[in-house]
């Protein structure tokens, strides 16, 4: 590859190797003969580029330069080869015209990787240069970044990753720190899987662990492959989205902790991510479980009474629709505090009633038009902030209108709680039936 400007230069290689290139342009018209001549002869020569970054940064560029005096080469490849044979990065060879799939010097493959005992362990790297070693002693990794990782997890400065052709962009300085991703190779989704075998490659979502990946990635894989790769895979794997559960990490410190998309014998399990971190980490207060939600809550609920209801995002058909309070609201949805404060709001003129029928403690009767809609008042909540709910529940008086519920339910609150829930409120609370105003309905 044979730069002439300055911002092809810039915008292919990284500050510190930038830094060695020199540019020659051609050159003027008045230069003698014989430096004419000699700028035919070196045009299509090579020669080597000692980086101050250091031998493993070094490169080969064209053409020569006049009074250059150092050997010059007829190829690119030549060039690396001759000036740099034992560069461990290969950071020569990825920029040639054509560069090799892999390194045409002798090498045990890439899945031959194994930790350079020659240099000191603070600097240490990890080579696949053949022969590969048959000592037994001498472990072999299929990947270099796993062999940087396992043979020098201790480099603070992660010098051996740092050698990489394509090194992290900060180096993990352990297992843990490995970050999981989804398979480059996976070209099939129903099949696909998450792996986290050296860096992160650009352009790919990184996670913490296996399961968060697979539900990243794979959340509508109905086959399940990716969560049955995992090597604490769920006793069953989902075979739906509606299927997947969530479970406590107890794994992990209880304030960094999170919940993970499965099943695993011996843990609670738990339909969404938000019941799980309500029910596994009640007094979390650093919210980190709430916070690996794909859409976190501004403020993380910490009981269940704290979680609100909204229309449900997929009641796509007003005649069934109900309301849900599994996770956090959607961004422009109405927040309720109860289940059947959603159905009155949202599903006010649903003549199914399948909102209603759809409450845990649902009405004796769901109502089957709007005309037929009763309230009643809501003994569950403190005499001072409880107002009317629409539908009938046995044992509980019930009114023709939301007015007349707080009139009779609630004739001494003075906060105006119950009126103030009403669609229209009064701009003064009734008190009695006989301050009730009749107007044309």
């Amino acid at each position: 590859m044979k730069f002439t400007q300055v911002s092809v230069l810039l915008a292919t290689a990284a500050a510190p190797q930038a830094s060695a290139l020199k540019i020659f342009r051609n050159r003027k018209a008045d230069d003698t003969a014989a430096d004419a001549q000699q700028q035919r002869q070196l045009a299509d020569r090579w020669y080597a580029v000692r980086s101050p970054a250091g031998y493993d940064y070094g490169w080969c560029n064209s053409p020569v330069p006049g009074g250059y005096t150092e050997t010059t080469y007829a190829t690119d490849l030549a060039c690396c080869k001759g000036a740099f044979p034992d560069q461990q990065s290969g950071y020569c060879l990825q920029w040639l015209q054509s560069a090799p799939t892999a390194a045409p010097t002798p090498t045990g493959g890439p899945d031959a990787w194994y930790r350079d005992n020659n240099v000191d362990a603070t600097k240490g790297v990890c080579i696949n240069t053949a022969p590969t070693p048959k000592d037994s002693s001498v472990t072999i990794y299929d990947t270099q970044a796993e062999c940087c990782i396992k043979e020098y997890g201790f480099q603070a400065d992660g010098y051996c990753l740092s050698q990489m052709v394509t090194p992290p962009t900060a180096a993990p300085t352990t297992l843990a720190d490995k970050k999981w991703f989804k398979d480059p190779e996976s070209n099939d989704f129903t099949t696909g899987t998450c792996i986290n075998d050296g860096p992160v490659p650009s352009g790919y979502v990184a996670y913490g662990t296996n399961a968060e990946c697979c539900a990243g990635e794979y959340s509508t894989q109905i086959t399940g492959a990716c969560f049955a790769g995992m090597a604490n895979a769920p006793s069953a794997a989902p075979s739906s989205v509606d299927d997947i559960k969530y479970y406590p990490d107890y794994d992990t410190d209880y304030e960094a902790a999170t919940c993970l998309p499965g099943k695993m014998n011996g843990r609670p399990s738990f339909d969404s991510m938000a019941e799980c971190c309500i029910g596994a980490y009640p007094a979390q207060t650093s919210g980190a479980c709430f916070a690996g939600m794909d859409s976190p809550p501004t403020v993380a609920p910490t009981t269940e009474a704290d979680k609100k209801w909204f229309k449900d995002p997929e009641s796509n058909d007003f005649t069934t629709g109900t309301c849900i309070n599994d996770g956090p609201v959607p961004s422009g949805y109405v927040a309720y505090g109860t289940n059947a404060e959603c159905c009155a709001g949202e599903y006010k003129t649903q003549t199914s009633g399948a909102c209603y029928a759809g409450m845990a403690n649902a009405p004796s009767a769901a109502p089957s038009a709007v005309a037929d809609i009763k309230y009643y008042p809501d003994y569950d909540t403190d005499y001072e902030d409880a107002t009317c709910l629409p539908g009938k529940m046995n044992g509980r008086p019930s009114f023709d209108s939301m007015a007349e519920c707080c009139i009779g339910a609630y004739p001494a609150q003075t906060s105006g709680a119950c009126f103030a829930g009403m669609d229209s409120p009064p701009t003064v609370a009734p008190t009695t039936e006989a301050d009730k105003k009749w107007f044309k309905d």
